[in-house]
């Protein structure tokens, strides 16, 4: 039997045009393995909800499946997942979200609350961010994407790319800086 764990990428698109079922199966095993903790992890951190990165993050391997049967091969499965990911988290929030604007002014802390790292401080600001900062971010900092290849997934300018990355970081430390000072009022009120 092959050796799938070895092939690359287009190799494994075409096995999955193949007629026998168990290289089909074998390619797409290889390639969720591969790619299923990338995909699910962008959707958590983009949609900020388990359940609902776990909705989309199936349909994005089910649509995937259903493209290369249509279409037949990918040139980059990477880009291809994270711009699937991505279309597909857009249509989600589009679909089932409301838009909640949080008044970080008004965030109660108390001293019974746990005591959040400053990773924890981090993933809350970055979901607090309108969605075209937050995905950027994400791709940047989590995915570790370079800004010509967030541009050519977000089909944006280098400039606005580079505008947006920077708007997004300029947020995420506005929102840091209230909630250590609103968590600096309670701690000092409570003592």
């Amino acid at each position: 039997m092959k050796d799938f764990s070895k092939m690359s990428d287009s190799e494994l698109t075409t096995f999955l045009k193949s007629e026998s079922k168990s290289s089909k199966e074998a390619a797409f095993a290889e390639i969720y393995n591969r790619y299923n903790n990338m995909v699910y992890n962008y959707c958590i951190k983009f949609l900020n909800n388990r359940n609902d990165a776990y909705d989309v993050f199936q349909d994005i391997f089910l649509n995937f499946i259903q493209y290369v049967n249509r279409e037949g091969s990918i040139n980059n499965l990477k880009h291809f997942l994270l711009k699937s990911s991505r279309n597909s988290c857009i249509n989600f929030i589009k679909k089932h979200k409301e838009k909640v604007e949080l008044d970080l002014d008004k965030i109660e802390f108390s001293n019974e609350e746990r005591e959040y790292d400053k990773l924890d401080k981090l993933r809350y600001a970055i979901s607090l961010l309108e969605p075209s900062l937050k995905e950027v971010t994400i791709l940047r900092y989590y995915e570790d994407l370079s800004y010509e290849e967030i541009a050519n997934l977000v089909n944006e300018s280098l400039g606005v790319v580079r505008n947006r990355i920077y708007r997004g970081k300029k947020r995420i430390i506005e929102i840091l800086e209230k909630l250590n000072k609103k968590n600096e009022k309670k701690i000092k009120i409570n003592k």
